[in-house]
C-alpha cells in the first residue's frame, strides 16, 4: 500500500491520503484505490465545547464541539468541580478522545442569583420586541425565535402591535414571578 499527500485547513489539520493496493489485499479487496479523509487536531490547540451529558456512577459522559460527540472519562477531567450538563468546557483532542477536559465558562455556584428580575422586566417591556431580556437571560433559542416572529409580524403581516405584545406578557411574568429562574437554573435577584 502506498499513501501520500496533505493539504492543512487553518487550525485544523486535513489530511487526505490517497491509497493505492497493487499485487495484495486492501480492504479485503484486491487492487484496491481509497480516498480516505481524516480530522487531526494541531498539538497543543484548545478545542472548545459543551457537556452533553454526565453519569455519576460510570464517570463517563459526552461532550460536543458543536459538530462532533465525544465519549469522555472523569479521569480526563482536571477541574475542580464535577462535570455537569450545560457546563462549557475546553479540551484536547488527541484523535477521538478528549483529554485535559477543563471548565472554561461555568458558574461554580448554581444556586446563587446573578440576574436581575427589574432588569430582565425593564427590558422585556421597553425592549420586548427584540427579545432583549431573554438574551440577557441566556434563553438564546427563544430570543432568535422572538426576533423571526415578531419581524415577521411587523414587516410582512404589518401587525407591529401584536409584536410588542410578547415583550409586554413576558414583563408580566416576569413581574409576577413566573419566569423567576435564567438559563442556568439560578434564581433571579
Amino acid at each position: 500500500m502506498r499513501c501520500a499527500d496533505s493539504a492543512f485547513n487553518g487550525s485544523i489539520t486535513q489530511k487526505t491520503i490517497h491509497c493505492n493496493c497493487v499485487k495484495g489485499d486492501c480492504f479485503g479487496k484486491p487492487d484496491y484505490n481509497a480516498l480516505i479523509h481524516l480530522n487531526y487536531n494541531k498539538q497543543g490547540e484548545n478545542v472548545f465545547g459543551i457537556i452533553k451529558d454526565y453519569d455519576p456512577e460510570t464517570q463517563s459522559g459526552t461532550l460536543s464541539n458543536g459538530k462532533e460527540t465525544f465519549k469522555f472519562e472523569l479521569k480526563n477531567w482536571i477541574a475542580n468541580a464535577p462535570p455537569e450538563p450545560g457546563d462549557q468546557v475546553k479540551f484536547d483532542l488527541h484523535g477521538v478522545n478528549p483529554a485535559n477536559i477543563n471548565l472554561y465558562a461555568a458558574s461554580l455556584d448554581k444556586s446563587g442569583a446573578v440576574k436581575s428580575k427589574w432588569l430582565a422586566f425593564g427590558l422585556a417591556l421597553l425592549l420586548g420586541v427584540t427579545g432583549a431580556h431573554r438574551i440577557y437571560l441566556g434563553y438564546y433559542r427563544i430570543a432568535i425565535t422572538q426576533i423571526i416572529v415578531n419581524t415577521f409580524l411587523v414587516v410582512i403581516a404589518g401587525l407591529p402591535g401584536y409584536a410588542f405584545l410578547w415583550g409586554f406578557v413576558d414583563a408580566i411574568l416576569i413581574s409576577g414571578g413566573h419566569i423567576d429562574k435564567d438559563a442556568q437554573g439560578r434564581p433571579l435577584k
